[in-house]
């Protein structure tokens, strides 16, 4: 495959591909003939996509076992762009969801699916750093990979300064921070940093937040994975602007 193709697992996230014309083959196990099986190959063929059955052990093969449901499909064209400061000047208030150097493609793909759900105009990850938008991370994103803009950075520093300075509010969530999410006014253009499971925010990170605040809990955990830490700030995001 060129660097530009990927392998799509998942119903949600193959058939979001397929409608965007982000797919060039689908691959299907002989085993599968249920409705949804059926009703993607309908779509795939309607649309003039190559279906080519296969079996079980050739589709682990292909995505190296990442669950599959018995049906993928080769990904065509950049998933991930580039140029994201020029993509949010675009927009009247810009709702960003930046990530830093997540390891775990599972907490990634939940918080793609997140973002997409709550309406979120990107999300900006690092360059050869963490996981990246990997097949696991496409496919638990359930289709949030495909319906949400990702930018990938390498000048991770200088990108969020060109954020601050198109001014766009930088808020990084840290389990230490004495400022709680709440009671920070979301309501501005606004970007939602979230550090990696194990460390959190980098150090340079940290420094080009403009707040860093917690999500205050009352059990005995005091913190939240990547995926669940990013429903918490962005639905609350939601809920300040539609006061």
């Amino acid at each position: 495959m060129t660097k530009d193709e990927y392998y799509i697992c998942g119903f949600h996230g193959l058939e979001k591909a397929l409608t965007d014309n982000r797919v060039s083959e689908i691959f299907v196990s002989r085993n599968r003939q249920d409705k949804r099986v059926t009703s993607l190959i309908k779509l795939a063929n309607k649309l003039n996509v190559t279906v080519t059955v296969t079996n079980k052990n050739d589709l682990d093969s292909r995505v190296h076992g990442v669950r599959h449901q018995g049906i993928i499909g080769k990904g065509s064209g950049a998933i991930v762009r580039k140029g994201v400061i020029s993509f949010v000047k675009t927009k009247r208030l810009p709702f960003i969801l930046i990530l830093d150097n997540l390891n775990d493609p599972a907490n990634m793909g939940s918080c793609l699916r997140t973002a997409a759900a709550a309406g979120v105009d990107c999300v900006v990850i690092p360059k050869s750093k963490g996981c990246g938008l990997n097949s696991t991370a496409i496919r638990v994103s359930a289709g949030g990979a495909m319906a949400t803009p990702v930018f990938e950075e390498s000048n991770w520093a200088p990108m969020l300064d060109a954020m601050k300075h198109a001014g766009i509010w930088l808020i990084g969530l840290d389990e230490h921070s004495s400022s709680s999410l709440y009671n920070t006014d979301l309501t501005s253009p606004i970007a939602i940093v979230i550090g990696s499971e194990e460390k959190g925010l980098r150090q340079l990170t940290r420094k080009k937040c403009d707040q860093v605040v917690s999500i205050p809990t009352s059990g005995l955990l005091k913190s939240l994975n990547a995926g669940v830490a990013s429903g918490v700030a962005l639905f609350e995001v939601n809920r300040q602007r539609t006061i």
